[in-house]
C-alpha cells in the first residue's frame, strides 16, 4: 500500500487546485476566467486521475500500476506538484503582480497573410515529419513535435478575429482536421484525438473578452459536436483500443465485419 507520506503528496495538488477553483467560484473571477483558470482546471482532473489511479484499495487491481512503479509514486508526485506549480505560479503572477509585455500580444503573433500560412506549413512538416526521425528524443520529441504544432493552433485561434485569421480560417479548419485523423489512426485511442481541437477552440474563447457568450461562438459548436461523439464512444474505445491495429490498418479493422475481424485478430 501506499505510504502516508505518499498518499498526502499525491492528494496534495487536486486539494490545491480543487480549493483555488472554489475560491474563484466563490469571488466570481471564474466569470471573467483567465488561462490559468483553465490551466488549474486541467490539473485538477490531472491530479484527480493520478489520486484514482495510484490510490485504490489493493493496488494490485488498479491498471496503472501496469505502466509505473508504486516506488516511484513519491517522485513523481512531487514532479507534478512543483512543475505545474511552477507554471500556475507564473501565469498567476504575470497577472496578478504587473509583470505585463507590450500591449496587446495578439497582433504581433502573425506579422501578415504570409507569416500565418508559414506556421501552419511549419506545424504539419513538425507534425506529420516526426514518424520520419529515426531517434527517440523523449520529452523534448515530443514538445516540438506535439505541443509546438498545437500551440500554432492556439493561436490561429486568437487569430480568429484579426484579418489574417479571417482570411485564412479554412486552412487552420483542415490542419484542425488533419491532425485530428492522424490522431485517430495512430494515437491509443484517448485523449490525443480531442488535443488540436481543444487547442483551438481555447484559442477562439480567448479571443475575446470572456464572458459566458465566448462559449456560445459559432466557430465552436463543432468542438462540442466531437466532444459529444468521443463522449459516446470513449467506453468502447476504452475497451478495444488494443485491438485495432495502427494507421491505415486501424481503418480496415473498422471495416471488416465484426466476426472476420475477430478471426482476423487471433491470428
Amino acid at each position: 500500500m501506499t505510504s502516508l507520506p505518499e498518499t498526502a503528496l499525491i492528494l496534495l495538488p487536486a486539494v490545491l487546485y480543487g480549493a483555488f477553483l472554489a475560491w474563484s467560484l466563490y469571488n466570481g473571477s471564474c466569470r471573467q476566467p483567465r488561462i490559468f483558470h483553465f490551466f488549474a482546471f486541467g490539473c485538477l482532473i490531472s491530479a484527480v486521475a493520478n489520486a484514482s489511479g495510484y490510490l485504490p484499495v489493493k493496488q494490485a487491481a488498479s491498471y496503472v500500476f501496469l505502466y509505473a512503479a508504486p516506488s516511484h509514486a513519491f517522485d513523481a508526485a512531487l514532479l507534478f506538484l512543483v512543475g505545474s506549480g511552477s507554471i500556475f505560479l507564473g501565469m498567476w503572477g504575470v497577472e496578478h503582480l504587473g509583470i505585463r509585455g507590450r500591449p496587446d500580444n495578439r497582433s504581433y503573433v502573425f506579422q501578415g497573410h504570409g507569416m500565418f500560412v508559414a506556421l501552419h506549413v511549419a506545424a504539419a512538416v513538425l507534425f506529420f515529419g516526426k514518424s520520419l526521425i529515426p531517434l527517440k528524443l523523449g520529452i523534448p520529441g515530443s514538445f516540438l513535435f506535439n505541443w509546438v504544432p498545437l500551440g500554432v493552433l492556439f493561436y490561429a485561434g486568437l487569430q480568429l478575429h484579426e484579418v489574417s485569421g479571417r482570411r485564412w480560417w479554412p486552412l487552420t479548419v483542415l490542419l484542425v482536421l488533419a491532425f485530428t485523423a492522424y490522431n485517430v489512426l495512430n494515437a491509443y485511442l484517448r485523449y490525443e484525438m480531442l488535443m488540436p481541437s481543444v487547442a483551438l477552440g481555447l484559442g477562439i474563447v480567448l479571443s475575446s473578452e470572456l464572458s459566458g457568450k465566448s462559449f456560445l461562438q459559432p466557430a465552436l459548436w463543432p468542438l462540442y459536436a466531437w466532444l459529444v461523439v468521443f463522449s459516446l464512444f470513449f467506453p468502447w474505445m476504452k475497451e478495444n483500443r488494443g485491438d485495432y491495429g495502427v494507421g491505415w490498418n486501424r481503418s480496415a479493422y473498422c471495416i471488416i465485419p465484426a466476426k472476420v475481424n475477430t478471426q482476423f485478430r487471433s491470428k
